[in-house]
């Protein structure tokens, strides 16, 4: 590809070339302050399936050494039933010495360009409320929606270990709050049993066979959502280089009828995807209640759940907390379709889960 050479700057922007990733771990470290590991950014860029990888970089014309990146990570969309390809905006990084120059926009066109040829049809991200207005004023994004938190509270031994930092105290505050917790983890268990008597949760470290056959029933009843077949399931969860993950599956005799999947993180087993296409309100239950049974277990301070929908997350996670996560503003458009621009920034057509952020 051709290099892209604002006038007047002392950067070029290029398309990635192998061999950058250590230039792009490298600034990504000394912006942010932290570690990506070279086999989580090959999974996630190089050995992913959808293609790629769709990465531009800014680098000085003299010094050979990089002020700046885009990189969209490919995923495969559900738009009304029927797949495309998309990007979602990862690892933004510009130098600090290079901001206010233009790099985020010259990388950002540079990228979705590059995404484009290769048959690219939206790009969305998660930036966090300072970081959004970029996106929406200088490459003409649309800020989608604010997704919703959800938090059900199991113990607070980790939160009082971080906050008292006195041996066996948190312990034993902890005991007491974690018995109640889990007595009404337990009721609400057996209660989502009586209401669906002829389901059953299976706890495995593997994708169930049929998950496809889950999936296109699932897609049926998505308006804009990821398209998660086994491929995307597959290299999303059992390839991730960095995470163990618990695939709750829930049956009715041999038939599969739901699907969740968790990880766990500092004390919180995080729901990363949630997946009920009858969209039943006791079937959905019965699936929550023994994937937060599967957390009772003394370790887990809480189960959490991010995502969005137009209404079937709010009939299912009832009793738990539940508030706006501004620090992680969905937005996205379409590359050169305006009706599906149009389309993606109608909040209740998105069905959107924590799995589908870069957070795990």
């Amino acid at each position: 590809m051709t290099p892209d050479a604002p006038t007047g700057r002392a950067w070029v922007v290029e398309a990635y070339r192998p061999g950058d990733e250590t230039a792009i771990l490298g600034l990504f470290k000394s912006e942010f302050g932290r570690e990506r590991s070279l086999a989580h950014w090959r999974w996630k860029f190089l050995e992913n399936p959808h293609g790629g990888p769709f990465i531009s970089l800014a680098w000085h014309r003299e010094q050979r050494f990089l002020v700046g990146n885009q990189v969209l990570m490919p995923f495969p969309l559900c738009v009304e039933g029927r797949r495309v390809l998309g990007g979602h905006s990862l690892d933004l990084v510009v130098h600090h010495d290079f901001r206010k120059q233009g790099v985020f926009e010259h990388t950002g066109r540079h990228a979705i360009e590059n995404l484009q040829r290769a048959g690219g049809a939206v790009v969305v991200a998660f930036p966090n409320a300072s970081s959004y207005p970029g996106f929406v004023r200088t490459l003409g994004w649309r800020r989608i929606l604010e997704p919703r938190r959800r938090v059900l509270r199991l113990g607070v031994r980790w939160k009082l270990r971080r906050l008292l930092r006195v041996p066996f105290v948190p312990d034993l505050i902890d005991a007491g709050f974690r018995a109640t917790a889990h007595y009404g983890v337990w009721r609400r268990a057996q209660a989502a049993r009586a209401a669906a008597p002829e389901y059953e949760v299976r706890h495995a470290d593997r994708l169930p066979e049929d998950i496809d056959t889950l999936w296109d029933r699932e897609r049926q009843v998505v308006d804009l959502s990821l398209w998660k077949d086994r491929q995307y399931l597959a290299w999303r969860y059992e390839q991730n280089p960095d995470h163990e993950f618990v695939f709750h599956v829930l049956v009715r005799g041999n038939t599969l009828e739901g699907l969740a999947v968790s990880t766990t993180r500092d004390g919180v087993a995080l729901l990363c995807e949630f997946m009920v296409p009858s969209r039943s309100a006791p079937v959905g239950r019965r699936l929550l209640a023994e994937t937060c049974l599967h957390y009772v277990d003394g370790s887990t301070d809480e189960v959490q759940f991010l995502g969005h929908d137009a209404g079937f997350h709010q009939e299912v996670f009832e009793g738990f907390s539940s508030s706006l996560s501004p620090g992680n503003v969905f937005v996205g458009r379409a590359i050169a379709d305006e009706a599906l621009t149009e389309r993606m920034a109608q909040a209740g057509r998105w069905t959107l889960t924590y799995g589908d952020g870069d957070f795990v």
